[in-house]
């Protein structure tokens, strides 16, 4: 026991320390330089960082004692919640967060007419004071005004734990379905798994591994040399293959680009051949629409409206993926299901009572800031449905990218389905409040619900109990935000959000001009964006259907809602392991597949600590090199 309690206090203390450290890491290479974004990787490459960090310290611990300072279960865990925690300090939520409550207070002038709308922002949203803003924006105070942010910080902690609340409720609901009955095979987990427990897998003694790692190391390190001495060759990482397409009606594709992604191509050799055959196939079908749209006319603005596409796809395998999962949570409300042990059947009502409480207290939370009850609740419900696709997403494809979602379409959908007059027909109020809160569909919060379902699939596998792996979760949230609040304000306040850039503001400033429209001017439902919709769910029926009459379908419905929601940026690298697994398995086997697994996985880690870890280093050391070598991980 004693020594339970010594190695739970060194966890602790190591995930306070790299949490602490991981943040001033981001804060110089993001917020300040503003170089790579290095807590948007999936995994963030802090988060990694600190694993490897542990990995070493415990190698160190085994040849001197004989024994790990913290066990491999133990450092998962601590993975796993600086994950979560990290993340949060990223683009996508706490700077989105700032940008979309501060933006139209501080940008406001009478031609776009943003004050008439932030009178109905609340003001428990954020401080309404000019001189509170002007100095954020300005960095003209010399403390940050932590009396006048208090309560508006300490309610989106609120906030933000009552949603936390309702996504890991809604995995704990799926959990069972997912790991025990489809045996999902959680493809994100192998790579840190490898790392844990390499002591054991002699990971790091494979040379296969080290072929991965070395190829994709000498691609970062030629880019790299060639960011610091120009007259290096540099070996590219993206290629656009559409400019050649100039007349019409193929100049519809004009945009294709194949994006070399080692970190996709890595992990993406685990993923099943029907889904990464579906992700570029797809992909270069919605691209083969646009030039039909243009050859028969039908080329509006946004045809083929792969997004829109995307969230219908998004919201019907929500619906099929809830009722594969019922039985969970019809077993939970029997009595007695004799298939249950008293805990497991605790757990499930637990997590039944934390996602209907969690999603009637975000109802009211809108509510009373003054988001009627209907739009909340579909948009809320339309938040939870494609984090539970995501989720699905990450647990089936292992997929590293945490902007693999149809971006901004859940607060689109109901723009297009509702129209000005459906939103505004109690006054603005409504309107300006869910615009304040699109951040949420077009930041990736809700896309952080893949952790906790891979942090309880870790502690399986290593034997930590479920309870202490939902604490460690569930503590990952409001620590990431108030380590976010911190750093970011003090920054913010010490030098300005103008001067060195306020991610985010970029869409803030255009979501406002839209609701200034909106609420002058009639607008009615867009029949072609929710027509787009239609047909994305139909397809993913179709092919749900079609899979089940056909055994052997190619055709994945996973496949087709990655490729309406981020199509342009999957295909290239799907394409590339695709053809590479299909051969290695026609003409090696599964042995060959099998032994090739680490070289696969040192591909993704080789990209992942060169141009993660060494080169978002150096971001914040030398940042007029990073120009030469710009590596996005979203």
């Amino acid at each position: 026991m004693r020594t339970d309690r010594r190695e739970t206090g060194l966890a602790v203390a190591a995930a306070v320390v790299l949490l602490i450290a991981g943040a001033l890491w981001i804060r110089q290479a993001e917020v300040i330089a503003l170089v790579t974004q290095i807590a948007e990787s999936v995994p963030p490459i802090p988060a990694l960082a600190g694993l490897l960090l542990l990995v070493a310290v415990n190698a160190a611990a085994r040849a001197r004692s004989g024994r790990a300072v913290i066990p491999p279960g133990s450092a998962l865990m601590v993975y796993s919640f600086l994950a979560v925690a990290l993340a949060i300090l990223g683009p996508g939520i706490a700077r989105f967060l700032f940008s979309n409550l501060s933006a139209p207070l501080y940008y406001a002038t009478e031609e776009n007419r943003f004050g008439e709308l932030t009178p109905h922002i609340p003001g428990w949203f954020v401080p309404k004071s000019p001189a509170i803003i002007d100095g954020f924006y300005e960095g003209s105070y010399r403390r940050v005004p932590w009396e006048a942010w208090a309560m508006p910080l300490g309610l989106w902690l609120v906030f933000f734990t009552l949603l936390w609340i309702t996504l890991i409720s809604m995995m704990l609901l799926v959990r069972g379905q997912w790991m025990e009955n489809e045996r999902l095979s959680f493809p994100q987990l192998h790579l840190p798994l490898q790392i844990a427990e390499a002591g054991e897998t002699g990971f790091f003694r494979n040379p296969i591994m080290w072929a991965g790692f070395g190829l994709s190391a000498a691609y970062d390190l030629v880019n790299i040399a060639h960011a610091f001495v120009p007259s290096v060759p540099h070996l590219g990482m993206a290629f656009p293959l559409g400019e050649a397409f100039l007349d019409r009606p193929w100049d519809a594709i004009r945009g294709l680009t194949l994006h070399l992604r080692p970190e996709m191509i890595g992990l993406g050799y685990l993923v099943s051949l029907e889904v990464s055959f579906s992700v570029w196939f797809f992909s270069l079908a919605l691209m083969l629409q646009g030039v039909a749209g243009r050859a028969y006319a039908l080329d509006r603005p946004g045809f083929p409206f792969p997004q829109e596409q995307g969230i219908g796809a998004y919201i019907a395998l929500a619906l099929i993926l809830a009722w594969g999962a019922r039985q969970g949570l019809l077993r939970a409300l029997h009595p007695a299901h004799p298939s249950l042990s008293h805990e497991e059947r605790r757990h499930l009502r637990t997590a039944a009572v934390g996602l209907i409480g969690g999603f009637a207290g975000l109802v009211l939370w809108g509510r009373v800031a003054g988001l009627p009850v209907g739009i909340g609740a579909l948009y809320f419900g339309l938040i939870l449905a494609v984090a539970l696709v995501y989720a699905r997403i990450r647990a089936e494809t292992g997929v590293p990218l945490i902007w693999g979602f149809p971006y901004g379409q859940q607060y689109s959908f109901i723009l297009n389905l509702a129209g000005s007059h459906g939103l505004t027909a109690g006054g603005p109020a409504g309107l300006v409040v869910l615009t304040n809160l699109a951040f949420l569909s077009r930041g990736y919060f809700p896309a952080l619900a893949a952790y906790p379902l891979e942090a309880m699939k870790l502690g399986e596998i290593t034997g930590v109990s479920r309870k202490r792996v939902l604490t460690w979760m569930f503590l990952a949230v409001p620590a990431g935000l108030i380590v976010s609040y911190v750093v970011l304000l003090t920054t913010y306040y010490q030098k300005g959000a103008a001067n060195i850039g306020l991610w985010g503001t970029w869409a803030a400033i255009p979501l406002f001009r839209q609701a200034v429209t909106l609420s002058q001017t009639a607008t009615p439902p867009r029949w072609d964006a929710l027509s787009a919709s239609g047909v994305g769910a139909a397809a993913v029926y179709g092919l749900t259907l079609l899979r089940g009459w056909w055994m052997t379908c190619p055709f994945h419905p996973l496949g087709f809602a990655m490729a309406t929601s981020y199509g342009n940026l999957f295909w290239g690298p799907f394409l590339i392991v695709w053809a590479l697994k299909g051969l290695i398995l026609r003409y090696g086997g599964h042995r060959l597949y099998v032994r090739l697994i680490p070289g696969f996985l040192g591909l993704a880690l080789g990209h992942f600590f060169i141009a993660g870890v060494v080169w978002g280093a150096c971001g914040a050391f030398f940042p007029e090199a990073l120009p030469g070598y710009q590596v996005w991980f979203g």
